[in-house]
């Protein structure tokens, strides 16, 4: 037999032990939060001593079996480029030195309109062109003007702007997001519609690719002396997401500075090296010799070359256009911390062509598409 007052105890008991746990927890809360936000500390007084300025060639079409995949596309879509003012901003480009052509200027902006229609830009992006004599066998290179440590990962400045709340007025980063170098030499088609012809490479293609460079698709991955390291004392954010033989790089090589043997024989040894965003498994470019500035950071050549998430292989032929960085590309950057455009979210019509101009109604299955990566016979206007 239990009395009422024994009874009012026990409960007096269980209150307090209930309590007592509940504080427990909520120092634990609290002591854990501390703990993760002393041991991530936002390092953006000095930008990294860094500049890795990533490359893309030219090579002829006649070095391939057939041409590499050309993505046409209708006036509709340079039309709604023109109109559009674009509501996740512009991605902002000025000319160091000499300022190229009209023609030139103009296939810039094109491809600088194109990459807003495709990433949610909560912050603009600027980008510093210089138009020069590069030689017969590059076409251009770009990267990021400044990396920055955000949780011990290095990140573009780019896209430390677009996930740091006010970055930009508590910290004095690099006025320049992006660089980028186009080569004066070469014999550029520069309309947005069409195709360039032999022996003629498209210009808003090698604008692309190096914008997708600046964004942050780089690795800080050196070899030399049959020697790997990476350049930073730790990852940067594309570097975070590399596999090999089903293993992270990070956990089989944590020795950043330390040049190692197995790992120069993965970043030279052809389709080992994979980029795991979780939805795509992506081979990255390995040739068996180390190619400085264009291994690891573009995709493979024998897999991509002729598909349309080719824009990104280290060369980018004549006679060919791509109007798209492709989708695996954007796959990177929303792990990376991008806020990618998904045409598909919209249900109507009417919120279709309001999410982008990229985007269009598909009538033949009432869905919202991306225009210039799927087929559809009859995009309509709303």
């Amino acid at each position: 037999v239990v009395s009422t007052q024994s009874t009012g105890k026990y409960k007096i008991t269980k209150i307090k032990m209930i309590i007592k746990k509940l504080f427990i927890l909520n120092l634990f809360v609290f002591l854990f939060n501390f703990y993760i936000t002393q041991g991530n500390k936002i390092d953006l007084k000095e930008p990294i001593q860094f500049n890795r300025i990533i490359e893309v060639k030219a090579e002829s079409s006649l070095n391939l079996k057939m041409k590499s995949l050309t993505i046409e596309n209708d006036n509709e879509l340079e039309i709604q480029l023109n109109k559009r003012a674009f509501t996740n901003n512009n991605i902002e480009y000025f000319f160091n030195g000499t300022t190229p052509p009209t023609t030139i200027n103009q296939a810039i902006k094109k491809a600088c309109e194109l990459m807003s229609s495709l990433v949610n830009l909560t912050q603009p992006i600027k980008v510093l062109f210089e138009y020069k004599s590069m030689g017969k066998n590059i076409l251009g290179n770009g990267g990021s003007t400044s990396w920055y440590y955000l949780n011990q990962i290095a990140y573009p400045q780019a896209l430390i702007k677009q996930i740091v709340p006010n970055v930009t007025s508590k910290y004095n980063l690099n006025e320049y997001d992006i660089q980028g170098t186009i080569n004066s030499d070469k014999n550029w088609y520069t309309s947005f519609t069409g195709k360039p012809i032999d022996d003629q490479y498209d210009l808003i293609s090698v604008i692309l690719h190096e914008l997708v460079h600046g964004f942050g698709f780089t690795s800080s991955i050196e070899s030399e002396n049959n020697a790997a390291y990476y350049h930073f004392k730790n990852l940067t954010i594309f570097d975070r997401f590399l596999f090999a033989n089903n293993k992270r790089i990070m956990n089989q090589f944590n020795k950043f500075n330390t040049p190692s043997l197995g790992l120069h024989t993965i970043v030279t040894t052809p389709k080992v090296l994979k980029l795991n965003t979780t939805t795509s498994i992506i081979t990255l470019y390995t040739p068996t010799e180390w190619d400085d500035g264009s291994s690891v950071s573009h995709l493979d050549t024998d897999i991509y070359k002729l598909t349309k998430n080719g824009l990104m292989c280290s060369s980018l032929t004549d006679a060919t256009a791509f109007r798209h960085p492709g989708y695996l590309v954007l796959d990177v950057f929303r792990v990376m911390g991008y806020k990618t455009i998904n045409c598909k979210v919209a249900k109507s019509c009417t919120t279709c062509s309001s999410l982008s101009p990229i985007c269009g109604w598909c009538t033949n299955s009432n869905v919202c598409l991306d225009k210039v990566w799927n087929i559809c016979t009859n995009f309509t206007k709303c």
